[in-house]
Parts: C-alpha cells; sequence; structure tokens
C-alpha cells in the first residue's frame, strides 16, 4: 500500500453520503482520467519495471476518492457571498483569532481548528434561513455601472447551502497563523523595544497578506490542474457535504422506503410468489435500518458540554491528572532513582511513561489520521525515551548531565531546576555551566546586536540534550522530507508537472464548472505584491524591524523561489516541507550578531510561504467546489486582514494586561513558544550558526542530521522495492524525525492520543463503522469546542483576578505546587505552606524557613512518601 493510500484512507471512508450509484459512476469517470493523464506522457516515461500497474494503481484510488467527496455538479445561480456569509464568516473570524491568540500563550500549545467553526456555523445558518426576512431590497444604481437592471440586497436568499459554508470555512481559517504576532511580542514586551503600535499592525497585515500575491501568481500551476489534488481539505469537502446531505438523506431514506413498499405490494398483488409473506403471513417489506435519534448537532452539543466540565479537572480542580508521572509516582525519592525520575517528569524531564487525561494536550488526536499518528508518537519514543537519554547520559555534547546541576538552582537554591538537573528548559548555559541572561548577552543599547564582550565571557554557549535534539530534528525532517517525497512520489510530480505545465484540463469537469465565472485578473494580485512589498520596506527601514532592504527583497526571492516547489509537493503528497531552520541559516550567515534582523528575515519568509500555501489551498477548495472565484478572493482578502487587526488588537491587551503574570510563569500560561523564538533567535541570529554550530562547537555533530534525514528515507523504500514486507510504506520518515517545538512545555502528551486515534479511528471504525463516519469529526470538533471555552473561563475568571497566583485553588492530594509529584516533597510541602500564608517563596530569605518546616513536618509524618 502506499503512503498517499494511507492518507487519503480516513477521508475516503467519511465520505458515505454520496451513494453508491455516485460513486460507481465517479470511479469510471476517474479511470478515464487516469488513462488521458498517462496518454500525454512522453514514451518511455513510465518504466516497464512493474512499477506501471502501481502507479496506475495509486492514481486510481486517489481520484476515486476526489470523486467520491468533491461534487461533479455545480448550479451557478447559488448564493455564495450573502448577508449569513458576512455575519457568520466575520463573528467566527474575530472569534477564532482571538481564541487563538490567547491560546498561544500557553504552556502547552492549543489552537481552535477551523473544523469547530465549520459545525458551530451550521445550525447558526440554518436559523438563519429560518428567521430572517426573505424581502428582497433594491439598491441604488452605481453612476458607472452597466448592467441592465438595479442591483439587490436580501437577507436571506433562500436555504443555507454548502458555498455558503465553504466561504464560511474559508473566513475561519485565516485565523490560525498567529506567527508574525510573536516577532512583535518578544520585541516589545520581552525586550522592551520602544516600538511604534501602527508598525507592528503594518508588520503583522503585511506577513498574513503577503502570501496572497504569491499564491495568486502560482494558482494556474497549484490549483487548476487536476493533478494537484491537495488531499487535506477533502475531509473539510467530506464533513460539510455530510451536514449539508443529512436532511436530503433523510428525505430520500422515507422517499425509497416508500417506494420499496409500493413495489411489494404490487408484485403481492399481482403475483402468487409466497416468499414475499413472513412467517405470520403478513407482507414483508425491505425497508433500512432506522436512523440514529442523535443528530450531528446534538451530538456536538453534548460532547462539547462533557469536555466543558471536565476541562476544568486537569487544568484547575486536579491537575494530577494533566501530567500522571508514572516513574515520579513508583520509584522513591532517592538519590540511586534521581535520574530516572527526571527522564520520568513530563515538566523537567522528557515524560518517559507519563500520560495525560488533558484533551487540550492531546492536539485534536482524531481528527489526524490514524497512520501518521503513530509514526508521529513512535518517533518522539524513539527520540524522546531513548536517545535524548542515552545522550544525556554519556554527555555526548560535552556537559549534558552537569546542566542545573548547581545547588543554588536547586531546591535549596532558587528551584528552577528542583529535580537537580536541567533538561525540558530553553535556558543557555555558559562554560562555567551557570544559566546566561539573553538580555546579556545583547547590547544594552541597542537590544538587537551582540555583546561580544561579554559572550566572550562565557562562550561557548551550552543548551540542553533537548534542545539539541530538536534542533537536530529540524536539520533531519527537512533532507528527510526532500528525500521522502523525491522516492515515493518523484516520478508522480514529475509527471503531473509536465501535465501540469500543457493544460491539459480543458476537459476536467471541475475546471469547466469554474470557468463559467469570471476569473480574478493577476492584476488584483500583482495589485497585492506591489503594495505589500512597499509596506515591508518601510516598515524594515522605519519600523524598528532592523532589516535592510535587500534582505526584504531577498526575503521575497525565496518565497517565490519555495512556494512552486513546495506547493507542487505538498498539493500531491500531503507533506509539508517545513525550510524554517534554511531561513534561520541564511539570515544567520547573512547578517552575524543581528538578532532582529535573524527574526524579522525569518518571520517574513516563513510566513510568506506558509500563508502562500494555506492560500492556495483555500483556492482549490473554492475550485473544488465551484466558489466564484472573485467572490473567493473577496473573503480571503476580507479575513486576512480581519484576522490581522485582531491578532494585533489581542496579542497587546493580553500582555499590557496580564504580561508581567504570564513573564513571571503563569501556571499553565507560560507562553513557551515565545520563549523559545526569542532563544533561537538568539541562537541564530545574534550568536550565528558559524559560531554555534561550526568547527570546533560542542554542537558541530548536529550538521550531520543533514545526512541522517537524507539517508534514512532510502531504508523502507528500498526494503519496499525488494519486496520484504508489505508494511514498509506505513514509515514515513519525515514524521519520525520531527519532534514538536515544545522545549519548556509539559511532555505528557505521548502515550494519551494515540490510544485516543486507535480507540476511534482502529476500533470503533472497524466496530461501527457507519457511526465512525457520521460522528468522528463532529466528535473531534465538539471536544476541541469544550476545551477551549473551558480553557478561555479558567484563563480569565480564575487565573487573572485576585492577587499574583489569580484565585487560588486549595492544594490538596490531587493539586499539588508540582501536580505530577516529581520534586522533593519537603519543597512541594513547604512553597504550598508559604504560598497559602500569603507571601511568595523567596529562597534568599524563607530557605531556612522552608528547611526548618520541612524538618518539623518530617518529624510529625515520619519519613517522605516513597
Amino acid at each position: 500500500m502506499h503512503p498517499s493510500d494511507l492518507r487519503n484512507e480516513s477521508q475516503a471512508t467519511s465520505t458515505t453520503t454520496a451513494g453508491t450509484l455516485a460513486q460507481q459512476h465517479n470511479s469510471y469517470a476517474s479511470r478515464e482520467q487516469v488513462l488521458s493523464y498517462h496518454s500525454n506522457y512522453d514514451e518511455g516515461e513510465i518504466e516497464e519495471d512493474g512499477m506501471e500497474s502501481d502507479a496506475e494503481s495509486d492514481l486510481f484510488e486517489v481520484f476515486d476518492v476526489v470523486d467520491s467527496v468533491v461534487p461533479r455538479t455545480d448550479n451557478p445561480s447559488t448564493p455564495t457571498v450573502t448577508f449569513r456569509v458576512l455575519v457568520i464568516g466575520i463573528l467566527g473570524c474575530i472569534i477564532n483569532t482571538a481564541v487563538n491568540t490567547i491560546f498561544s500563550f500557553r504552556t502547552n500549545s492549543f489552537s481552535v481548528s477551523p473544523s469547530i467553526s465549520v459545525v458551530l456555523a451550521y445550525p447558526v445558518g440554518l436559523l438563519m434561513a429560518r428567521t430572517l426576512p426573505i424581502k428582497v431590497f433594491t439598491l441604488p444604481r452605481m453612476p458607472f455601472s452597466t448592467a441592465l437592471y438595479a442591483p439587490t440586497f436580501t437577507l436571506n436568499p433562500g436555504p443555507f447551502n454548502y458555498k455558503e459554508h465553504i466561504l464560511i470555512l474559508v473566513f475561519c481559517s485565516a485565523t490560525t497563523q498567529v506567527y508574525a504576532s510573536v516577532n512583535i511580542i518578544v520585541q516589545r514586551f520581552y525586550l522592551k523595544m520602544p516600538m511604534s503600535p501602527a508598525w507592528c499592525f503594518i508588520f503583522i497585515l503585511v506577513n498574513n497578506v503577503y502570501g496572497y500575491g504569491f499564491a495568486g501568481m502560482f494558482r494556474k500551476f497549484l490549483v487548476r490542474p487536476s493533478a494537484m489534488l491537495w488531499p487535506q481539505i477533502l475531509t473539510h469537502i467530506a464533513l460539510v457535504r455530510t451536514l449539508h446531505n443529512s436532511h436530503d438523506d433523510q428525505l430520500k431514506q422515507e422517499q425509497e422506503t416508500h417506494e420499496m413498499e409500493f413495489t411489494a405490494t404490487r408484485a403481492f398483488s399481482t403475483s402468487t410468489d409466497k416468499s414475499l409473506l413472513d412467517e405470520g403471513g403478513n407482507l414483508e417489506t425491505q425497508t433500512r435500518p432506522p436512523r440514529s435519534p442523535w443528530s450531528r448537532v446534538k451530538v456536538f452539543i453534548v460532547c462539547a458540554v462533557i469536555m466543558f466540565v471536565w476541562q476544568f479537572v486537569p487544568s484547575y480542580i486536579a491537575p494530577f491528572f494533566g501530567a500522571v508521572s508514572v516513574l515520579c509516582l513508583a520509584l522513591p525519592a532517592t538519590d540511586a532513582f534521581a535520574k530516572f525520575r527526571l527522564f520520568g517528569s513530563a515538566q523537567q524531564g522528557v515524560g518517559l511513561l507519563s500520560f495525560t487525561f488533558d484533551w487540550s494536550m492531546m492536539g485534536s488526536p482524531i481528527a489526524i489520521p490514524l497512520w501518521a499518528l503513530v509514526n508521529d508518537t513512535i518517533g518522539c519514543w524513539i527520540l524522546y525515551w531513548l536517545v535524548i537519554p542515552l545522550l544525556w547520559q554519556f554527555d555526548f555534547f560535552g556537559a549534558d548531565s552537569k546542566l542545573g546541576t548547581s545547588p543554588a538552582m536547586g531546591p535549596n537554591g532558587t528551584g528552577q531546576f528542583t529535580l537537580g538537573y536541567a533538561l525540558n528548559t530553553q535556558v543557555l548555559f555558559s562554560r562555567n555551566l551557570e544559566p546566561v541572561s539573553v538580555f546579556k548577552l545583547l547590547e544594552t543599547s541597542t537590544q538587537t546586536t551582540l555583546n561580544e564582550t561579554y559572550y566572550n565571557s562565557v562562550k561557548p554557549l551550552l543548551i540542553t540534550t533537548d534542545l539539541a535534539m530538536t534542533y537536530g530534528s529540524k536539520f533531519m525532517s527537512i533532507t528527510a522530507a526532500i528525500m521522502h517525497v523525491v522516492l515515493w512520489y518523484g516520478r508522480d510530480i514529475y509527471n503531473r508537472a509536465k501535465t501540469a505545465t500543457r493544460d491539459l484540463d480543458a476537459d476536467d469537469v471541475h475546471a469547466q464548472m469554474i470557468d463559467v465565472y469570471p476569473e480574478v485578473p493577476d492584476a488584483w494580485y500583482v495589485s497585492i505584491l506591489v503594495i505589500n512589498t512597499v509596506l515591508a520596506l518601510a516598515m524594515c527601514e522605519w519600523g524598528g524591524f532592523d532589516l535592510p532592504w535587500w534582505m526584504v527583497i531577498l526575503s521575497m526571492v525565496m518565497a517565490v523561489a519555495l512556494l512552486l516547489p513546495s506547493g507542487m509537493i505538498f498539493a500531491i503528497s500531503g507533506i509539508p516541507i517545513s525550510a524554517n531552520v534554511l531561513f534561520e541559516l541564511v539570515a544567520g550567515y547573512m547578517l552575524p550578531g543581528k538578532m532582529i534582523s535573524t527574526m524579522t528575515f525569518k518571520t517574513l519568509t516563513y510566513v510568506s510561504v506558509n500563508q502562500g500555501l494555506g492560500l492556495t489551498q483555500d483556492l482549490k477548495l473554492g475550485h473544488y467546489c465551484k466558489i466564484p472565484p472573485r467572490d473567493m478572493f473577496l473573503v480571503q482578502l476580507l479575513s486576512s486582514v480581519i484576522s490581522s487587526i485582531v491578532a494585533f488588537v489581542t496579542c497587546f491587551g493580553v500582555f499590557d494586561a496580564v504580561g508581567d503574570k504570564i513573564q513571571a510563569g503563569l501556571d499553565g500560561w507560560t507562553a513557551t513558544f515565545f520563549q523559545n523564538f526569542m532563544t533561537s533567535g538568539l541562537i541564530w541570529g545574534a550568536i550565528g550558526p558559524a559560531r554555534f554550530f561550526g568547527p570546533g562547537s560542542p554542537y558541530e555533530g548536529l550538521l550531520y542530521c543533514f545526512v541522517i534525514g537524507a539517508v534514512l528515507p532510502i531504508l523502507p523504500w528500498f526494503f519496499h522495492r525488494q519486496g520484504w514486507g508489505r508494511w514498509w510504506p506505513l514509515i514515513n520518515i519525515p514524521l519520525l524525525v520531527t519532534l514538536p517545538e515544545k522545549i519548556g512545555s509539559i511532555r505528557s502528551d505521548m502515550i494519551s492520543p494515540v490510544l485516543v486515534g486507535f480507540l476511534v479511528n482502529y476500533l470503533i471504525k472497524r466496530w461501527n463503522h457507519s457511526w465512525w463516519s457520521r460522528n468522528a469529526y463532529v466528535l473531534s470538533s465538539a471536544f476541541d469546542t469544550g476545551a477551549a471555552f473551558s480553557l478561555l473561563i479558567i484563563f480569565f475568571a480564575l487565573r487573572m483576578q485576585g492577587g499574583p497566583m489569580g484565585v487560588l485553588m486549595p492544594f490538596y492530594a490531587l493539586n499539588r505546587l508540582d501536580p505530577e509529584l516529581c520534586s522533593p516533597w519537603w519543597f512541594v510541602t513547604c512553597t504550598e505552606h508559604m504560598v497559602q500564608a500569603g507571601a511568595a517563596y523567596d529562597p534568599a530569605e524563607d530557605i531556612a524557613v522552608c528547611q526548618t518546616f520541612g524538618m518539623e513536618a518530617m518529624m510529625m509524618m515520619g519519613p517522605p512518601p516513597s
């Protein structure tokens, strides 16, 4: 089985509402497309080595999946940009952007998926269709208008249709990208740089809209060709069509049941065949199984309420369930087991055997294909639970196991590393194993360049094994993704790229239908690109982002050069190639010693490519669903501007209100992503890759990860070619070697997600496939929604009120200061005593009190728990 088959399996099985006859018709059409596709190959392009049948089989299945999900009919009179779309879409865009921006400050990242908006928009759209007036208003004719009739407007153009639903999805899909705001937060609030809010907003706006000009330039190659499949959006189309076809299916089912009964009655009246009678002599009719009494909306509401209530337990009432560290609970707190307890700690170690009951830490495992989830989980187990502990134990990078061992940082000191070691942290250390402040490494006058004097006194800087392997994982993932795509999809990408350039899609049914609508002029996209380029040059010159004009041009050139090949790879294989490290590498070498310049270049280039791919994917979504291109242009542009405004206001509002608490380490809201971004900017920008990873550096060996990443994908591909087992295509090396950027977060998320995914996407899918295809994605969206609302209430109503700790939940067995119970028991007990007494724990003044209290507690309670 080919990896693309596995990737599309979960999407294909979620579209059972299309009907068997329709699927058979579509499969015939698919084969005609494939035969036409192959007929355009040059002679000799397909080798006679047995691979032709595999390629054709794969293409057949891929096109069958598309045809089973994507509608092959269209009604150009269907309303699109309606009052309902604008109200629901803009409201969803505002809410999603604000919520995702707020959640970006969490210790463990959590975001609201656009799928939630798809489900929530459905009942709202139906309600508006039923309640809004149908009256048509005539608008005044514009002076330059050449239309025969005056324009009209209505609040309710009729039933809520799937095209409106898709446009609402496009509105909300622009809210997932808040990367540009990270740059603003780090510069303005962490580095305390004076920056004009106007330039900060322009920076966010330019990053969000820049990629749109690039997407429009390449839409003829990445959107129109049928060879550009974009399999990721098939799930959204399937969900929308399933919601809108559910009522029609019910009516159709009732009609078919009535026709069956009528046919059976008529046959019985004209025949003497007694087989139509049951044992009681009554007429036996063929009816379908009864429909489920629970609609999708009811399933969504009930599951969302359940998750809303439950999320309070691990996030506030009983944090113990957020990170259950098995090794810390099973092993005694003695020196003999100190290292094992470190590895088992989800907060300070690598979370060995730790698991969680907190849905917000699982990353929506139901919505992820099981094969991808398994690859990602096994990769984390290998790297986190095997490779990192071995490298740490043998001090592979020089002083791994010595970092954080100073008593001044332990429980008898600042309490920064209560287990006596540093592993899961982004803190930098000097050659003397002392923590190094980011601010001391930067010149006080500029806060953008390296303080060479101070750096020379502490170099070489040291990082933890966890952070080092995170960088090594990035190196491996780049070459692994390229090699994986070349080996498994190279021939397919080459051939489809040739068909794309030959404009062979004139006979494609989707292209024919979309050609009915006016196309967006290229001048519109060019205008956006020109305007954004001017704004980018202005903001980098005068806005405090410290990026020379020629680096802005280089950023644009790199974005243009990478968007087309990475877009083709992503559209065909479904595997994104992240070039984040490449942008940091280029900026680090081109502008050595300049932290802000590197951060700005990385953000501008990365977001341009990433947003470009996201907007191109939305254009393909509109192509599949026959959305008029100019309507899609309007919605995409409007949503990008709105999301930029909301992200800007939310970032400034949150940090102006509670930024000091977040920087001080608010429980569960420590903004680890922002801190990691700042640390990365310091390493790649201020210090530079030549110093940090170059010859003589402790981390020089990480550069071999580029080679390892290029070699590893060859193994499963070679074994598959040799026929040594049928499971080799299941091994996806880019997923296996990619570690999430979660340094400093709670790592109890490497067991629970795969268990949930296996339960829902394997066991339930095999046991009751009809229930799974109907409710799986609804269940995932409901859980995400319930958890999101719960976390917002916890953040604003509980954490942000009262004293420095907010509304404090009393300490008890399931709510300790260290919920996973890995830190020394006397330290935890003493610190809880200080907090309950109303005094903040000050190690310099209260350490004697803590030790005294610990000794008194030890005498009263006996030995510490084992």
